[in-house]
């Protein structure tokens, strides 16, 4: 009985990840955020995907 909660709070969690997945991407980008890499002078943070040091 057990395996049957796991699954049923499993599949309840990627339901919940689905949906906030699919509303994020309805969601239009905010004025101004268009095109951030273009503006992106750089920081001290190079994990960023923005971050100038990760153009080729």
């Amino acid at each position: 009985m057990s395996y049957l909660y796991a699954a049923v709070l499993f599949a309840l969690l990627g339901g919940l990840y689905a949906l906030l997945y699919y509303l994020n991407h309805k969601t239009p980008v905010p004025k101004g955020c268009e095109d951030i890499k273009a503006e992106c002078k750089g920081c001290h943070d190079t994990a960023c995907a923005n971050h100038p040091a990760h153009e080729l």
